[in-house]
C-alpha cells in the first residue's frame, strides 16, 4: 500500500531540511552529510534536465542588471574552472569523496572516513546554493542555515549582496546574538529557533520540557531542552 507519493524535488527538499535541522542538532554529522549530498545531487540533477529553463528564468528576473552573472550549478561552476585532465580526480577524490565514502564500499573497501562540522557545513551549503538555482522559493531551515553560513563566514559573503529586509533584520540580530554567546550557543539557537518555526519536524517528546533562552536585550526569543 501506498502511503505517499512525492516529487524528486519535494523529496531533496525534505532531506536537506533535516539535514539542517540535524546540523544544528549537533549530534549527527554522518546523517546531516548523507542527506545534504542526496538532496545536492537531486538538485543537480533537476538542473541538468532543465538547464536552459532556469538560465532562461534568471535572465529575465535580473533583465534590468547589466552586471548580472548567469548563476550555474555548482558542479558546473566546478566543471569550467578545473583542467579537463584533472575533471575525474577532483570530481572523484574532493567534490563526490565523503558522499561517496558514505555509501559505497567497493572501490573504498575498508578506508577510514574522516569527518568534521567544517566539512559538513560545506556540503549543506553547497545543496542549498543548488537549490536556490532550482527553487522559486525557500525553507525556513534552509532560510536559517543561510543566516547561520553569513554570519559565521563573514569573509565569503559580497558586500553587494543584500536580501529582502526581514533577512537583513534577521541577520543584524544574529550577528548581535553570535557575537555575544559565541559559535556553539548561536547554533543551539538556532536549534530553538526552528523548533519554534516548524514544529512538525519535531517529535513531541523535543517540543516538552523547556528552559528558556535570552537574547542580548533580555528578551525571551526561544527555549531550550532541559538535560536531566
Amino acid at each position: 500500500m501506498i502511503e505517499e507519493k512525492i516529487s524528486q524535488f519535494d523529496a531533496a527538499v525534505r532531506q536537506l531540511n533535516t539535514a539542517v535541522k540535524l546540523f544544528f542538532e549537533g549530534k549527527d554529522l554522518l546523517s546531516v552529510c548523507t542527506l545534504a549530498a542526496a538532496a545536492d545531487r537531486i538538485f543537480e540533477d533537476i538542473y541538468r534536465h532543465e538547464r536552459n529553463e532556469h538560465l532562461q528564468r534568471q535572465l529575465i528576473q535580473n533583465k534590468d542588471n547589466p552586471d548580472y552573472r548567469l548563476r550555474f550549478s555548482v558542479y558546473e561552476e566546478f566543471k569550467f574552472r578545473i583542467k579537463d585532465e584533472y575533471h575525474k580526480e577532483f570530481f572523484r577524490d574532493y567534490y563526490r569523496k565523503h558522499p561517496n565514502a558514505l555509501k559505497h564500499a567497493d572501490k573504498n573497501y575498508g578506508e577510514q572516513i574522516e569527518i568534521s562540522f567544517d566539512i559538513v557545513e560545506m556540503y549543506v551549503f553547497r545543496a542549498i546554493v543548488n537549490h536556490s538555482i532550482v527553487a522559486t522559493n525557500g525553507t525556513v531551515p534552509i532560510t536559517s542555515f543561510n543566516i547561520w553560513f553569513m554570519v559565521r563566514h563573514p569573509r565569503f559573503v559580497r558586500e553587494d549582496v543584500q536580501g529582502p529586509a526581514p533577512l537583513e533584520g534577521a541577520l543584524n540580530y544574529f550577528q548581535e546574538y553570535f557575537s555575544a554567546y559565541g559559535q556553539e550557543r548561536a547554533r543551539l539557537h538556532c536549534y530553538d529557533m526552528l523548533k519554534l518555526s516548524c514544529p512538525e519536524m519535531f517529535v513531541a517528546s523535543d517540543l516538552r520540557c523547556y528552559e528558556t533562552i535570552n537574547d542580548v536585550d533580555g528578551q525571551v526569543l526561544s527555549s531550550r531542552k532541559r538535560i536531566a
